[in-house]
């Protein structure tokens, strides 16, 4: 049985809220089991919720992982935030 949208949001944030400086980088099936929700539901959460990052350079055994806004910068070391800032403005430049 799936678990309401906004239980499964608040039992993913808890995961990441729980989350170290080495783990709050996520596959989508490391958050389905470490916020014990079902797989379907965390698809369609990582896919809706703006608070919700995919790295753009990261992947674990060629999944992309995923992690809070919060968590990000918590967590994340500043270059790798600073690196974060500058690389989209530089997309746009060259398109």
């Amino acid at each position: 049985m799936t678990t309401s949208f906004e239980n499964v949001r608040q039992q993913v944030f808890n995961t990441f809220n729980l989350a170290d400086k080495n783990n709050y980088w996520k596959t989508m099936s490391e958050i389905a089991e470490d916020a014990n929700v079902e797989l379907r539901d965390v698809i369609k959460l990582v896919f809706n919720e703006p608070e919700i990052a995919m790295s753009t350079y990261r992947q674990k055994d060629g999944e992309p992982v995923f992690t809070t806004r919060d968590a990000f910068h918590k967590h994340a070391p500043f270059f790798v935030k600073f690196r974060g800032a500058i690389k989209i403005p530089l997309i746009d430049i060259y398109l």
